[in-house]
């Protein structure tokens, strides 16, 4: 009797052991994916100049402590910026900043520079600084770690000084390909209308 207690004690200790296993090598895998998913949906409520609608928790939270919940909820920008720093932690994601040498913010190059970057890189986040100065641009990306090797050559090949003349065909596929976006968008917005 006392044999097959001890065969059924090691039997539940494996399986509360395999259980608490299985969660700690899936909880980085899930906690990605919920981080993604809530960072797409606060940008999306960004794009939209939504702000989600008040849960009952934070509802509660007020009545219980009469206070505003944490203010990183409500505005969706923040949001955003908390689930990807989330993911920089997890490793999912990498922050890095670029700064060029030859190119200059308030400059005909900063905007080319801009619109090559966005129409060659569909990359999670990536900001810049803009001022009326003539200080060196800085790039800040968020971007998966096979990226980063990307920009880096990226950033080597087009900090030139002559960069309007080296990369104006690249300019000119660039403004090529936000006037098909442009043009896209056009004709799904006259679908959806005509609906």
């Amino acid at each position: 009797m006392a044999e097959v207690r001890a065969k059924k004690w090691w039997i539940i200790c494996a399986l509360i052991a395999a259980t608490l296993l299985a969660f700690v090598l899936a909880r980085k895998p899930m906690l990605i994916a919920y981080h993604q998913k809530k960072m797409k949906e606060a940008w999306q409520d960004a794009d939209a100049n939504v702000e989600p609608s008040v849960s009952i928790v934070q509802q509660l939270f007020k009545e219980l402590f009469g206070i505003e919940p944490p203010a990183w909820r409500h505005n969706s920008f923040s949001r955003y910026e908390h689930h990807r720093n989330r993911l920089v932690l997890l490793g999912y994601l990498v922050h890095r900043e670029f700064v060029f040498e030859h190119l200059y913010c308030a400059s005909e190059e900063y905007r080319a520079l801009w619109k090559i970057v966005t129409a060659r890189f569909s990359s999670i986040h990536t900001t810049g600084n803009y001022s009326e100065t003539s200080e060196p641009v800085r790039i800040e990306v968020w971007d998966t770690p096979e990226m980063i090797p990307k920009w880096e050559a990226f950033v080597h090949e087009h900090d030139v000084p002559d960069f309007l003349e080296r990369f104006a065909d690249e300019l000119k596929a660039a403004e090529q390909f936000f006037e098909r976006h442009r043009i896209e968008q056009e004709r799904a917005a006259d679908e959806t209308s005509g609906s």
